[in-house]
């Protein structure tokens, strides 16, 4: 009988613990989703080279330039970022930029293209007498 009355009394207090503990709250907000901003930019030319095409990277996001040079990408809280463009057979300056997303969108990440590659229609052929070409060391 005794402990039958300890093991409803150790139920009973069980019960109204789970209770007590399921009925508080929490006075704290839920957490915002972050907010983000974008980076943008244009790629200019030095002469007549194509700023179509070229390929801006930031960490892993991508985007590639329209026919008039102009990039955007989205999607980046608040931090220092590093800003590489690419297009094969050019050069540009700078060749990165460093930016700092603070609290609005980042513009005028502006680049300038140089150096397109002409590649000749037909490569220029020589003859070399047998024996005569050593390549290497």
């Amino acid at each position: 009988m005794i402990r039958s009355r300890t093991c409803i009394l150790s139920l009973c207090s069980l019960v109204i613990g789970t209770s007590m503990l399921m009925g508080c709250g929490s006075d704290s907000q839920p957490t915002p989703p972050s907010t983000t901003y974008s980076i943008s930019g244009k790629v200019t030319p030095t002469a007549a080279e194509s700023v179509e095409g070229v390929v801006v990277t930031i960490g892993s996001r991508k985007d590639t330039t329209d026919q008039n040079g102009a990039w955007s990408l989205s999607g980046f809280e608040q931090g220092a970022y590093t800003i590489s463009p690419a297009k094969t057979g050019n050069t540009f300056t700078p060749p990165t930029r460093a930016v700092t997303v603070t609290s609005a969108d980042v513009t005028g990440q502006d680049f300038v293209i140089a150096g397109d590659v002409v590649v000749p229609a037909h490569p220029e052929m020589i003859a070399v007498q047998p024996g005569t070409f050593m390549m290497g060391g």
